[in-house]
């Protein structure tokens, strides 16, 4: 998502500067919405979008929206402001507002973009949506990007929690809304997946840069606590604990895996995309975009 917002960590809220990381939860539909005072088609769309905004946050739909100005001063901004519910780019920020204007390509206002919590466009049509809509939900363009809780978990086998380097961290909230995850099944006592560690980490932060949606599970078939450790330290992802030997086995059966290194591609609902992902990832060298395969 900083990615998509160009960078932006923080945005104005009714009572000062909020964290975006605390606005932009998972699973959370983002609006960016280009408008002015001065533009009497803003004028218009606005109170109908705060209506909207109001319904579906009243109905507990995981909705957030950041006004991006084209006011031209301060006190025009803050008068206009104070009709929104939501969010906003500061106004004092004018380059990040002139970098999200282009690289959405808005020619025109008022102007909504509909995005997932992780970046990826889902509506760029939005006013026209809006308007049209008559629901208590999200209209259904805005919610598939939503990922299917009980077809992860049974592709997971049932894991709950992963090793983060900070700590344990909820699988729901690790790969909720990406598009795709791995499961890399390796060891550092085999010599082909210690060549193969140092690519595949170095194409993930690459595409992590460039703000594609994509997270990777280790699954190690290392002999011992100490070299499990020793090993994951090398990697940028997240891991099975060593300890959950169960659930590497089933995992390991579930996939077939015969040998390491073994990478496995799900997309957001379990279901598998590539299963021979190590070769692709190995001809993506270079790259920064998920590979066709998937997405």
């Amino acid at each position: 998502m900083e990615a998509a917002l160009s960078g932006i960590t923080e945005v104005q809220g009714k009572n000062g500067p909020v964290s975006v990381s605390d606005v932009i939860k998972d699973n959370t539909c983002v609006g960016l919405y280009f408008s002015a005072h001065w533009c009497p088609p803003c004028r218009g769309f606005t109170p109908k979008l705060a209506e909207f905004y109001k319904s579906m946050k009243e109905n507990n739909q995981p909705i957030e929206i950041i006004f991006v100005s084209h006011d031209r001063d301060q006190a025009s901004f803050d008068g206009y402001y104070g009709e929104m519910p939501w969010h906003a780019i500061s106004f004092d920020d004018q380059d990040a507002r002139e970098n999200l204007a282009k690289k959405y390509g808005v020619s025109g206002i008022p102007y909504l973009v509909i995005m997932d919590s992780q970046g990826n466009i889902l509506d760029k049509e939005g006013r026209g949506t809006v308007q049209s809509f008559s629901g208590s939900t999200l209209p259904e363009k805005w919610k598939k990007a939503s990922f299917n809780t009980l077809n992860m978990d049974a592709a997971l086998c049932g894991m709950t929690e992963v090793l983060g380097k900070d700590g344990m961290v909820k699988v729901s909230d690790l790969v909720s809304g990406k598009t795709c995850v791995g499961l890399y099944f390796s060891a550092h006592w085999c010599p082909p997946c210690r060549g193969f560690t140092p690519k595949l980490a170095q194409f993930y932060k690459d595409l992590k840069a460039n703000g594609q949606s994509i997270e990777i599970i280790f699954v190690s078939s290392d002999r011992d606590q100490e070299s499990f450790t020793n090993y994951y330290s090398e990697m940028p992802w997240h891991a099975l604990p060593f300890d959950q030997g169960d659930t590497k086995a089933t995992l390991a059966e579930k996939y077939g895996v015969q040998g390491i290194p073994t990478l496995v591609i799900l997309d957001k609902d379990g279901n598998i995309k590539d299963k021979n992902a190590r070769g692709t990832a190995q001809s993506a060298e270079g790259s920064n975009e998920l590979p066709a395969a998937w997405k």
